[in-house]
């Protein structure tokens, strides 16, 4: 109970304990006026306490900012910045991709090989790395890195192409045609496996899925070296004759 209310119901015990005495019994228009005076008098203060309250309080109460919802707030919030490990592999990346393309593959091989310490779970640094190890030669490394990849994303259509050029090499064709159907399930105009599935389809004897294969790859390479294309078109018009 507030320290007002209290001394408003004490006014109104002493002003109930004090007027009645001297009401005549006669007159009960005036003894309902001094009965109910003190307590009507009492209520009118305490409307006014009440109206200078909310008269000072209510402006400063309506012109408080709006509550905004915490889906809103959530989304004004600045979002965290990444890590400075996360934003080192993509730039050990480009590098490593830079200095393979210059054929600076001890360098292309250390930056890539750098982005998967720092990013182990990064599937195209695995991919990547496999490269310049098939480059260089070492296959059984190369297919370590193509197949971690997978390990990672096994849906990723170029790993599982390098993996079967990777096998194609070592002699295992029937692996390496089954990586290369793979990859072009995943992804059809991947055109590099259609002419790789089209040799390895030759050299194992199927004549049809190799001429097949070669016209998907002659219909889909833009870009490419004409002497190539003009080389991939005449081989399979020799294979088209037998």
């Amino acid at each position: 109970m507030s320290i007002v209310h209290e001394a408003l119901r004490k006014a109104e015990r002493e002003s109930a304990g004090s007027f009645p005495s001297r009401i005549p019994p006669r007159d009960p228009i005036r003894r309902s006026f001094l009965e109910f005076g003190p307590k009507a008098l009492c209520f009118v203060l305490f409307l006014g306490l009440a109206g200078a309250v909310l008269f000072f309080y209510l402006p400063k109460m309506s012109s408080a900012p709006p509550v905004r919802s915490a889906g809103v707030i959530a989304k004004a919030l600045p979002s965290r910045s990444p890590e400075p490990a996360a934003q080192r592999a993509p730039l050990r990346l480009q590098e490593g991709l830079s200095y393979f393309r210059q054929g600076q593959l001890p360098q292309a091989e250390e930056a890539f090989r750098d982005a998967v310490r720092i990013a182990p779970t990064l599937a195209v640094a695995h991919n990547n790395l496999g490269l310049v190890l098939r480059r260089e030669g070492r296959l059984p490394e190369a297919a370590s890195e193509y197949e971690e990849a997978l390990r990672i994303d096994p849906r990723y259509p170029e790993a599982l192409h390098n993996l079967g050029l990777v096998k194609d090499r070592q002699g295992l064709s029937g692996e390496a045609i089954s990586r290369y159907r793979e990859a072009l399930a995943l992804d059809s105009s991947l055109v590099e496996a259609h002419y790789q599935l089209g040799g390895v389809l030759e050299r194992t004897g199927d004549l049809n899925g190799a001429r097949e294969e070669f016209r998907l790859f002659l219909s889909q390479a833009k870009g490419w070296d004409e002497g190539e294309l003009d080389r991939v078109h005449r081989h399979l018009q020799d294979l088209e004759r037998r």
